[in-house]
Parts: structure tokens; C-alpha cells; sequence
């Protein structure tokens, strides 16, 4: 027995590193959102677990009931994506969210596969190592102005919405913050179960770094997201003693740290003069020392904290009451800011720092909302089709600005898939929970708490944000799902329960796996050389090399016949060759595969009045503008009006300056 312990140590060290690295590459990777990197991802993920049951590097005889009950909510939600490509008004993008669906599959099939000899463990330290790198260096953009401080102030400059808050490297705020309050999660929960107790000083002296980030990213559904992770770390976790006095001593450094930078108005804002050099290599040196005395600390107390004892509770009464209180003391310090973050239809004001934590700025979330639920109304049964929220959107804005997503999983899920799609999404995070649930009693508290307490952070954000459309954001939650599902190798079990507990056919769960991987590697693929090409051809196009940019939209085109960006790139490289005839074919077709997107119409407009058609050209920008939810941009509208100008004749063109105008 020892033997084989020494022989799975060196795969822990290997996993906990990897997964560290692995994570810490996605975050930088503007959090993984592209779809290229996506489809990269997917495919490099599948091939793991297809190469390595090959191998047989593991057992599919391992494979608990709960991992396969999960997995199969996770691939009836790919399924469903895939199919609603016959119904979506935009199958290019259905097929996108297969793809990222598919990727999500993999991680979790990955993880369950490996986790009986990587341990919970070794996964959960490489997360949580990841996150904080990734924290130290989205603090570094602060501390030193000149360390990419460039794409938080890029970020302000584009949306007066998220000027002086901290984005990098995810790109935004909240998922930023999502991130972070899963880091402090982890890193509390380290703090009391490291394994030496070094390990355990570490942690807790790093605590501080995420309650100043979460600071900086003024997120509150971050701070929920912590609240949340923290109850349910606090009600599963069996040392809460040491628990408790480990994240006192993390929260002592994090409230006095953010009490230093608060009056720090030139780092606050995220500005690039001298006097945010100055204010950050200050609150610099404030969060080492932070750092270092909270650590200090919890390495003087570590035997202290080992005898400490509580008063017994019942904390299943205890937490519902401690959420309370944390939800009534937000409102209390500034109740109009925090109601109307969700109800308020306008924007938060602009202006560096204005958008802060105490701000009453709104959000627009319950207008996101309320869109979502009336595009179920519109299609129940079916919904619109996954990925095409944002074409509802664009027709029924309930506020006049550019949406992609619903800021919440579950509702976006319940426009774009309907009942079903939205039970698979309950189903996955019903059974991991329950799962997790359920060991927590043979690990004695264990790895469940830790594991819990992220997925039910990444629960809540994932209500509250779009985190799921951000990889670097939701793959912590489907980590900590594959481990909740996964047979743990800590836990010795009898092969009665083992077996009551497995798969009942190994080759059939085999043959799935392997058609899966197929389908997810395929989709992926065909996803990555679209995109692929698309960017070569607007490449060519930038370079005037325009017969080398219409190949490359053709041949994305015969990719992914489904999709209308290969022909809209193709309208658009045609247009600028003057092949009108051409560009208005390619912009016809784009018209057909995505009749309620409003830029194919706005590019039909543009070319038929330079072909003289200025009447076909008014009833394709008419239709334009009511699919946009803003104005349409001048280079579509100003065409059509100089055209109808040479014509020296009564051609009655709506104007077009807003949305809604001359719409008879």
C-alpha cells in the first residue's frame, strides 16, 4: 500500500501543477472568451480524455452513478443546444454555445475520470494557486500603472460604466470579481486544512489580496458570491473553529488594507499620472505587509487554533440567519443603491470611480430579465434557440443599448431552450450538490466543503452575470462538479457500496464517451478553421489583398454552411471590390440564415442604393432599424440618403436618425 501511495503522489504534484497553469493560461487569455480559443480548448480537452482511455490510463469501471447522472444533465444540454440549430434564427450561433457546452462536458468528464487517483485535493490547490496568480497580477495593474494597465483604461474608455474598476486580465468586472470571491473560498478553507502548517499561514495571509481586488472591481454579485461561498464553507466544514479565526485574520487585513487605498483616489480610478504610481507602489507595500502580518499571525496561533473550541450550534438554523444579517447590513449601508441596482433602467454614471461599491447607480438587470422571460413567452415550448438572445434583444430592448447576453444563466437559459434546457442546467447543479452532500459525512467535512462552497459561489454568480459565457469564471464550478461526482481516493469503500455506486455497463458507457468526443472534437474544429479563415480574410481585406479575403469567406462559407458571417464577410469584401452583384448575393444569403439580425439588412441597404435601387435600399434599412436596438451607425444610413440625393427625383427615405422613426 505504500508503494502505491508513493506511485500516486508525483500525479497529485503533476495534476495540482497543471491545473494551475492550465487555469492561470485561460484567465490571461482575456478569461477565455473567444470563440477560437473556445473551440481550441474543446478539442485539446477531448482528445486527453479519448487518448487516455486508450491508454487506459483510467477505469470507466470507477465511475460513480452521481458523475454519470451529472454528466448526462451536462450532455442533454449539449443535445438540446445542437437540435435548437433547426429552429434558431441564427443556427451560427446555436452551434457556437454547442461548442462551448461540449467543452464544459470535457473538463467535467476529465475530471471525473482523473480524480480517483489525482485526489480532490490536488485539484482544488490548483485552482486555488491559479486564482491567485491571477489576482496578483490583476493587482499589478494597479500597483504599477505601467504592468497592462492599458486594458482596464481601454475597457473605461469604450464603457463609462467600468471606468475605475478592475477588469484585467477577464476582461470584465463582475467576472473578475466572480473569480476572486471563489479564490478567498478556497484560500480560507486552505487556511484551515492545509496540509502543514506553513501551508496554512500562506493562505491566510493571501486573503487580503482578493478582498482588495473585490474592492477594486466594485462587483456586489461578487460580494454575494462570497457571502454565499463563505455560509455554505462554514456550514459543511467541520473545523469551523480554525476556519473561523483564519478568515477573521484574512478579513481583519483586507478591511484595513481597503480603508488605506480608499482615500487613494488617483488608484481607485485606475489612472496612469504619477500620482497613481505613487498611490499604487503605497498600497503596495500596505498589502505585503497586510499580507505578511495576517500570515504571521496565523503561523504564531496554529496551535492555539488547533484546541479552539466553539459553543455547539445548529448551523443548518445558524446560516440561513448569518445570510440574513449579511443581505440586511449591504441594504443598510446604502439601500437605494443596491434596490436599484437590479430594478433601475438607467446606466451607472460616468466618470472614474463613479461606479464604486456604494454607488446608486443601476444595472438594467431586471430589464435583461424581463426580456428573457418575455422570449420564453414568445417561444415556450421551444425557445428562441441557443446563442440568439441577443437577437431578441436587439428587436425588444426594453433599454436602448447593445446586449449579447441575459446576465443570468438560468433565465437566458429559459429563452434560448425552454423548460427543458433550464431543468438540465437545475439538474446538473441539484445533483453535484446532493452528491457532494452526501460525502461530506464519509470525508468527515473533507474536500466537499471547499468543493461545495465554490459551486455554490459559482451558482449565484451565474444568476446574477454571464459568467458561464466566461470559461475562466464557470470552469472552477465544473471542476468542483466533476470532483463532487467523482469516487474519491481518499475514502476507502467496500466493494459492496463501490458497486452499488458504479456504472452497470462499463462498454456502454465507453461507446458514449467515445461518439461524444467525436461530435465535440468535429463541431470544435469546424468552429476553430471558421474562425480561422474569418480572421484571415478581414486580415487580407485590412492588407487590400481582397481576392485572397473573398477565398477566405468563401471557404469559411463551405465550413459552416449554416452560419451568416462567412457570407456577411464575403458581402462586405465584395462591396469593396464595387462587385456589387456579388456583394448583394452574399449579403442575400446572410439575410436568409439570419433573417432577424439587423446587420445583413443594414449592408443589403448600402449596396442596393449604390446599385440604384434606392427603394428595395429604404425597406432594407426600414427593416434594419427595427431589428437594431440603437440608431443605425452613419456608414449605413448616409449612402442610401447621398443616392437618393443624385437621383433628383421624389424618393421618400425615412431618415432614420433613431430607432422606432418612420416605421409605417
Amino acid at each position: 500500500m505504500r508503494e502505491i501511495g508513493r506511485s500516486i503522489e508525483p500525479f497529485k504534484h503533476g495534476t495540482l501543477v497543471l491545473v494551475a497553469v492550465a487555469y492561470t493560461a485561460l484567465a490571461l487569455a482575456n478569461g477565455g472568451s473567444s470563440q477560437r480559443l473556445t473551440a481550441a480548448a474543446t478539442i485539446a480537452v477531448w482528445l486527453v480524455v479519448a487518448v487516455g482511455a486508450l491508454a487506459r490510463a483510467w477505469s470507466l469501471r470507477s465511475v460513480p452513478r452521481w458523475a454519470i447522472a451529472a454528466g448526462g444533465c451536462l450532455a442533454g444540454l449539449g443535445v438540446l443546444t445542437g437540435l435548437s440549430m433547426i429552429w434558431a434564427d441564427d443556427a451560427g450561433r446555436a452551434f457556437a454555445a454547442f461548442v462551448r457546452v461540449a467543452g464544459y462536458l470535457g473538463l467535467f468528464t476529465l475530471v471525473v475520470l482523473c480524480a480517483p487517483r489525482s485526489g480532490v485535493r490536488a485539484w482544488l490547490a490548483g485552482l486555488a494557486l491559479g486564482l491567485t496568480i491571477v489576482c496578483v497580477a490583476s493587482l499589478g495593474t494597479r500597483f504599477d500603472p505601467s504592468l497592462f494597465g492599458d486594458s482596464d483604461r481601454n475597457l473605461g474608455a469604450l464603457l463609462p460604466t467600468a471606468q475605475g474598476r478592475l477588469s484585467y486580465p477577464i476582461g470584465y468586472w463582475n467576472g473578475l470579481a466572480a473569480c476572486l470571491a471563489i479564490q478567498a473560498v478556497l484560500l480560507a478553507w486552505f487556511g484551515a486544512r492545509g496540509a502543514t502548517r506553513l501551508g496554512r499561514a500562506i493562505s491566510v495571509g493571501l486573503l487580503p489580496l482578493p478582498a482588495l481586488a473585490l474592492y477594486l472591481t466594485s462587483s456586489r454579485g461578487g460580494f454575494a458570491a462570497l457571502v454565499a461561498g463563505g455560509l455554505v464553507l462554514l456550514t459543511v466544514e467541520r473545523r469551523r473553529p480554525v476556519l473561523l479565526a483564519g478568515a477573521a485574520l484574512g478579513a481583519i487585513g483586507g478591511v484595513l488594507l481597503i480603508a488605506y487605498a480608499h482615500s487613494r483616489g488617483a488608484f481607485l480610478d485606475g489612472l496612469s499620472n504619477s500620482a497613481a504610481e505613487d498611490q499604487g507602489l503605497q498600497v503596495g507595500l500596505a498589502t505585503l505587509l497586510c499580507a505578511v502580518a495576517a500570515g504571521m499571525a496565523r503561523y504564531l496561533l496554529d496551535a492555539r487554533l488547533a484546541d479552539l473550541r466553539l459553543p455547539a450550534v445548529s448551523w443548518r438554523v445558524a446560516a440561513p440567519i448569518l445570510l440574513a444579517a449579511a443581505v440586511a447590513a449591504v441594504l443598510l449601508i446604502n439601500p437605494e443603491a443596491h434596490v436599484g441596482d437590479v430594478t433601475s433602467s438607467g446606466g451607472d454614471s460616468a466618470g472614474p470611480g463613479s461606479g464604486h461599491l456604494l454607488s446608486a447607480g443601476g444595472s438594467n438587470r431586471g430589464q435583461y430579465w424581463q426580456a428573457a422571460l418575455d422570449a420564453f413567452a414568445s417561444e415556450p415550448v421551444t425557445g428562441v434557440g441557443a446563442g440568439n438572445y441577443v437577437l431578441y434583444w436587439n428587436a425588444h430592448p426594453e433599454v436602448a443599448l447593445t446586449l449579447v447576453n441575459a446576465h443570468s444563466l438560468y433565465l437566458e437559459t429559459l429563452a434560448e431552450l425552454g423548460i427543458a434546457g433550464l431543468l438540465l442546467v437545475l439538474g446538473f447543479f441539484a445533483v453535484t450538490a446532493s452528491a457532494g452532500w452526501r460525502s461530506r459525512l464519509a470525508a468527515r467535512g473533507g474536500e466537499a466543503a471547499p468543493a461545495l462552497a465554490v459551486l455554490a459561489a459559482g451558482a449565484l454568480t451565474a444568476g446574477l452575470e454571464w459568467t458561464w459565457q466566461i470559461p475562466a469564471a464557470f470552469v472552477p464550478v465544473i471542476a468542483v462538479g466533476g470532483l463532487l461526482t467523482a469516487a474519491p481516493s481518499e475514502v476507502p469503500a467496500r466493494r459492496s457500496s463501490r458497486a452499488r455506486g458504479e456504472a452497470p455497463s462499463p462498454f456502454g458507457l465507453g461507446i458514449a464517451m467515445i461518439g461524444i468526443a467525436w461530435a465535440s472534437i468535429w463541431a470544435a474544429g469546424i468552429l476553430l478553421i471558421t474562425d480561422l479563415k474569418l480572421d484571415s480574410s478581414r486580415a487580407a481585406a485590412a492588407r487590400d489583398d481582397l481576392p485572397q479575403a473573398a477565398n477566405d469567406a468563401r471557404d469559411a462559407g463551405r465550413v459552416q454552411p449554416w452560419s451568416p458571417e462567412p457570407r456577411l464577410q464575403l458581402a462586405l469584401v465584395e462591396e469593396l471590390s464595387d462587385n456589387l452583384t456579388a456583394a448583394r448575393s452574399a449579403a442575400g444569403l446572410a439575410i436568409d440564415r439570419a433573417p432577424d439580425d439587423w446587420r445583413p439588412w443594414a449592408v443589403a441597404a448600402r449596396v442596393d442604393a449604390r446599385r440604384g435601387d434606392l427603394r428595395a435600399a429604404a425597406a432594407e434599412l426600414l427593416t434594419a432599424a427595427k431589428l437594431s436596438p440603437l440608431p443605425l451607425p452613419p456608414e449605413f444610413v448616409r449612402p442610401v440618403r447621398q443616392e437618393a440625393l443624385k437621383e433628383r427625383r421624389d424618393t421618400r427615405l425615412p431618415l432614420l436618425s433613431g430607432r422606432g422613426e418612420n416605421r409605417e
